[in-house]
């Protein structure tokens, strides 16, 4: 599903903040590049949870103008809940070393996000590996609370991986067998995204007509 929205871009104390044009929310980029895939990347997600809770998409108007003295910028993100990493239940029961049963609770308490796949749950592996750093076992990172918020991006990409590959030791330890592995991708800005090329985008606040204040 292709859902395309409209953000505002202007410079502010080194960085470049980023306003939908409709609704709340913000965020914010290094560079012009950054700001862009931050604004894909948040649209992106805040569909994929709105698939998960069912919750209808919306649509959203174009041809908005600035309201900061930046320029606005459509961005276009294709979401599907089929492109989402997740485990079955059985996979998460395993990897979190509880009962299938203690699976089905935690996804209806909220402790875990999940949906249906037709008659499969599925459960976002991002919430997986939530619960994973939540309760460290044996051979696991310890976890600082303190020294998580403090992390760059990568750093805490790199920091979830250990998590979840020390979890995937035990179960081979545990099974005598091989886990699959999914993807150690965890970042978020690789997501599917369109978006205006960066080049026109550049030459377009080079102009004389446009400024960023």
């Amino acid at each position: 599903m292709l859902v395309v929205r409209e953000f505002e871009f202007f410079e502010s104390e080194n960085c470049i903040v980023v306003f939908p044009c409709e609704g709340l929310g913000a965020t914010q980029g290094e560079d012009l590049q950054d700001a862009i895939e931050f604004a894909a990347d948040w649209l992106y997600w805040t569909v994929i949870y709105d698939m998960i809770n069912e919750k209808p998409i919306e649509k959203f108007e174009l041809g908005h103008e600035p309201q900061h003295g930046g320029i606005v910028i459509p961005v276009a993100v294709d979401c599907s809940l089929a492109r989402v990493e997740a485990f079955t239940a059985a996979e998460t029961a395993r990897i979190l070393g509880v009962s299938p049963a203690r699976v089905t609770q935690m996804c209806e308490s909220g402790q875990l996000t999940s949906w249906k796949e037709g008659s499969r749950r599925m459960v976002l592996k991002e919430s997986v590996d939530n619960r994973l750093i939540e309760q460290p076992g044996p051979g696991r990172p310890k976890y600082d609370e303190d020294e998580v918020i403090d992390m760059s991006p990568a750093e805490y990409t790199k920091f979830v991986q250990d998590f979840y590959d020390a979890r995937m030791r035990e179960l081979e330890a545990e099974e005598g067998i091989s886990v699959v592995k999914k993807s150690k991708s965890h970042g978020k800005k690789n997501q599917p995204l369109r978006q205006a090329p960066i080049d026109a985008v550049k030459q377009e606040l080079e102009s004389p007509q446009a400024s960023i204040a």
